[in-house]
This record gives structure tokens, C-alpha cells and sequence, in this order.
């Protein structure tokens, strides 16, 4: 081989090791979308627009008849082969990426910085915020859990 084409090797390796950095989750990303049914099955069949999904879902939920499962779990099965492609094809693009790995410099680093009074108003915007997101909605699932049907929760 010689130093041009070593060179060039060189270069779409270091820009394949970039762009796979940017975008590691780009094949499950895909993987995700190949199987999304709720978007394509609200939006598309209303517009008489079939997916690969919505026809899986079309096998299983015929409007007369018996499902066809044959038809369904064969066109899964092409959903399965192009997800072990698209992980096979990850695995080889990335089998080097320790090669591009980010190195921050010496003179970085990261200290504490004393807040003084703003301390407490800090850990009350975190608790409330922590309350908004992760504690009120998980009490109103538990108490609906318990309902015999689903009723608002009563005003305050």
C-alpha cells in the first residue's frame, strides 16, 4: 500500500470514527423507528398511507376473519434481519472507536463553587422540581391504581 492510499484510508477511517461519535445510537435510533406502529397507524391509515408496521399490525387485527399470524411474524422477521444487520454493521464501524476517543486538557479542573445563601434557594428549586416531575405523577398513578375506574382526583 502505498502513502497516498494509506493516507486516504487514514482520513475516511478518522471521519467514520467522528461521525460514529456524534452518532452512536443512530442504529438503534432507526431500529426504533422501523417499529414504531402508534405514529404511522394514527397518521397513515386514516390517509390510506400502510408502513412496514402498520402491516403488521393489519395482520393481526383484520377487520373480518382470523388474524393471520403467519403473515405477521414473517414480516417481524425482516424487521429482525435488518436489526442484526444494522448491529452487525455497528459493531464493524466502531470496533476501533477507542482510537477517537476526546482527551481533555491538563489544565481543566472541575471545582466546587460556594454558593453561600443561594445554597438553600438552590435545594428548594431542585426538591420542587424533583416534586413536579418524578413524585406528584408517580402518587397519582398509585392513586388511581386503586380506583375501580379512573375518576380526576378531587380539587384542593
Amino acid at each position: 500500500m502505498d502513502f497516498g492510499a494509506a493516507l486516504q484510508f487514514r482520513l475516511i477511517d478518522f471521519t467514520i470514527g467522528k461521525v460514529l461519535d456524534r452518532k452512536k445510537d443512530q442504529g438503534r435510533i432507526s431500529i426504533l423507528l422501523i417499529e414504531a406502529v402508534e405514529i404511522p397507524l394514527v397518521i397513515g391509515a386514516t390517509a390510506g398511507i400502510n408502513v412496514f408496521s402498520s402491516e403488521i399490525y393489519e395482520a393481526t387485527h383484520p377487520e373480518v376473519g382470523l388474524p393471520d399470524y403467519g403473515m405477521a411474524s414473517t414480516l417481524s422477521m425482516l424487521i429482525v434481519a435488518v436489526a442484526v444487520l444494522l448491529i452487525i454493521l455497528y459493531w464493524r464501524l466502531t470496533k476501533r472507536a477507542e482510537k477517537f476517543a476526546t482527551v481533555t486538557g491538563k489544565g481543566f479542573r472541575p471545582r466546587l463553587i460556594n454558593l453561600g445563601k443561594l445554597k438553600y434557594l438552590g435545594l428548594t428549586i431542585i426538591f420542587v422540581y424533583l416534586a413536579f416531575s418524578v413524585l406528584f405523577p408517580f402518587l397519582i398513578l398509585l392513586w388511581g391504581s386503586f380506583l375501580p375506574f379512573y375518576t380526576p382526583p378531587p380539587c384542593i
